[in-house]
C-alpha cells in the first residue's frame, strides 16, 4: 500500500476530527497572535517608562554631580588657603626659631663676659 491511499483513507475516515483540529490549530495561531501583540505592546510601554524613568534620574545625577563639584572646589579652594596661610606662618617661626638660636649664645657670652670678667 502506497502512502498515499493509506493517508486519504485515513483523512477521508476520520474527517470531522481533523476538521475540529484544524480548526483549533487556527484559534490557538490566532490566540497565539494576539498574546504575542499584547507582549510586544507591554514590552514596548516597559521600554519607555524605563527610559524616562532612567532620563529624569541621569539629569537628577547630573545636576548633584555639579552641586558636589563646585562643593568640592570651594574646600580645595579653602584648604590651599590655608596650607598656604599655615605654611607661611611655618616660615616666620622658622626664621624667629633662627634668630633666637643665633642670640641666645651671644646674649649668654655678653652675660658671662659682663658677670665674670668685667671688674
Amino acid at each position: 500500500m502506497s502512502s498515499g491511499v493509506y493517508m486519504s483513507k485515513y483523512f477521508s475516515a476520520k474527517a470531522p476530527i481533523c476538521i475540529s483540529l484544524l480548526s483549533l490549530s487556527k484559534e490557538l495561531r490566532k490566540e497565539i497572535s494576539s498574546l504575542n501583540d499584547s507582549a510586544q505592546y507591554l514590552v514596548k510601554n516597559t521600554s519607555s517608562d524605563l527610559n524616562k524613568v532612567l532620563i529624569s534620574k541621569l539629569d537628577d545625577l547630573s545636576t548633584k554631580s555639579a552641586e558636589y563639584i563646585a562643593e568640592v572646589e570651594t574646600l580645595k579652594v579653602d584648604a590651599k588657603k590655608r596650607f598656604e596661610s599655615f605654611y607661611g606662618r611655618k616660615r616666620w617661626i622658622d626664621y624667629l626659631i633662627i634668630a633666637n638660636l643665633t642670640l641666645i649664645p651671644l646674649v649668654l657670652t655678653f652675660m658671662v663676659y659682663w658677670t665674670f670678667f668685667k671688674k
